[in-house]
């Protein structure tokens, strides 16, 4: 079977950042309650005129121009978000109409593709299906991209403001890629029907449940995981001898990033089960003192009822956090996938793929040689879904790795005040936007609210440039 996985990406973050510290301040909270407790230290904000559709443009522009690439080289175009703007229309054609105002119109008219949704997990599902899109040949030698994008929005006040945050993340997607080629059957799943988080049509922010949805996405997490394990045993991609554990073999693991401190968390209750076992368990639980509490409920309900083990097994999994054996793997495996997350919040379907770029950025800075090495992926979307993936670093990668930035340009963002930052979250029309008539092209009278506040005013790049009184958004290629 041919090689084919992602042959190189592009990742798009908003200009302004929220500083956590002050959102700390402002809403009366312990120090470090966010920057120590979550493990965010910056939120990425939107200005005025971006939104989840100018990020993924903004995105894929990038990697079309780096690549050389013009619209005809591409075959299918993915748009993985749960940010989308229509209950209808994809956010395919918004951004297909900003990318022909560079290329030309039709340019992009054989793009096929869809506006996915699975919450955060749509990403992972939006790329397994490019996989496999190019493997069954009918790809007709075209790339396919797949561009993730999502602005993380909670109610002011509420506990899950601390979990904000944007970006875009666009995947070159071949055969023979230069980047991370994935192994053939080595796929796992896992759903359920969940109310941890959703938002139902026409609310602006989610219903959330935090401790619920940290719950789900443990044991899902978990799920995915042993189908994963499952398919590679069985199609001898992986043996396993005597003391050793599946994650023995994956070198590197990215997981789907709401904040790095739940990583951690998914990182421990993986390990527990994975070395129960294993003589190494025994280790664990000498410096510990204790076993962990047993896990046996029939449901996740039963095991969300009962306040006692979920407090105890809290406990276990802090102890076990802070074992040498457990921060040898977390941090040779795993640390280096969350160091954009915490400058950047949660980003939705976008935050894989940006501990993706974190990884690559930061073993390239330090020297480290990935060749051949395993990557897992962790994908997670509430409501609830997981996917579980691996693919192996190819020999070509470095060329593509160095031309990574977003670390760079995470430095260069501008700091924006409590207030610049709940302006921006109510958007404040009268600060924001000024209402103005105009006449569409069938000659009908519209009026069309304006974007013309920006905090840094778009320069070289697409934005929204105004959104109809019904509902349609309008975007221009601001030089």
């Amino acid at each position: 079977m041919e090689k084919v996985g992602i042959d190189d990406l592009v990742a798009y973050i908003p200009k302004l950042y929220l500083d956590a510290g002050d959102l700390e301040k402002e809403r009366k909270l312990s120090t470090g309650h966010i920057t120590n407790g979550l493990g965010i230290e910056k939120i990425a904000i939107p200005d005025a005129h971006e939104d989840s559709n100018t990020m993924a443009a903004n995105a894929v522009y990038e990697l079309l121009e780096q690549n050389n690439l013009s619209p005809k080289d591409i075959g299918r175009f993915e748009v993985a978000t749960e940010s989308s703007y229509d209950e209808a229309k994809a956010a395919n054609s918004y951004i297909i109409g900003m990318l022909e105002q560079i290329y030309g119109e039709g340019a992009c008219r054989h793009w096929g593709g869809t506006e996915r949704k699975a919450a955060c997990a749509s990403a992972g599902y939006a790329l397994y299906d490019m996989i496999n899109w190019i493997r069954a040949k009918e790809s007709d030698g075209k790339y396919g991209i797949v561009v993730a994008t999502d602005i993380a929005k909670y109610e002011m006040g509420s506990s899950a403001e601390y979990t904000q945050g944007a970006g875009a993340v666009a995947l070159l997607i071949s055969i023979s890629p230069r980047l991370l080629s994935f192994e053939p059957y080595a796929i796992g799943f896992a759903t359920i029907n969940e109310r941890d988080f959703f938002r139902p049509f026409g609310k602006l922010t989610p219903e959330v449940d935090g401790k619920r949805s940290i719950v789900c996405y443990l044991y899902l997490m978990r799920e995915a995981l042993e189908s994963w394990k499952r398919s590679v045993i069985k199609h001898g991609i992986i043996s396993l001898r005597k003391d050793e554990c599946i994650l023995d073999y994956v070198d590197r693991i990215c997981f789907h990033l709401p904040f790095p401190k739940i990583v951690e968390e998914a990182v421990a209750f993986l390990l527990r089960h994975e070395w129960r076992n294993l003589p190494r368990w025994r280790e664990i639980i000498e410096k510990i003192g204790k076993e962990p509490p047993s896990e046996e409920r029939e449901s996740l309900e039963a095991i969300l009822k009962d306040e006692g083990f979920m407090r105890v097994d809290k406990e276990f999994r802090k102890k076990f956090r802070e074992t040498e054996m457990f921060r040898k793997f977390y941090e040779e495996k795993v640390e280096k996938s969350v160091r954009i997350g915490r400058q950047v919040g949660n980003a939705y379907t976008a935050s894989l793929l940006l501990a993706l770029d974190s990884l690559f950025e930061t073993e390239y800075k330090l020297g480290n040689d990935l060749i051949g090495m395993r990557i897992g992926l962790g994908f997670y979307g509430s409501g609830a879904t997981s996917l579980a993936l691996s693919g192996k670093v190819q020999e070509g990668y470095k060329e593509v790795v160095r031309k990574f930035d977003v670390f760079e340009k995470l430095e260069k963002r501008k700091r924006i005040s409590i207030e610049e930052y709940e302006e921006l979250h109510e958007v404040r029309k009268e600060k924001r936007s000024i209402s103005r008539f105009f006449y569409d092209t069938s000659g009908r009278k519209r009026k069309r609210r304006e974007i013309n506040e920006s905090i840094i005013p778009p320069s070289n790049e697409f934005a929204l440039i105004g959104i109809e009184n019904n509902g349609y958004r309008v975007y221009k290629f601001v030089e």
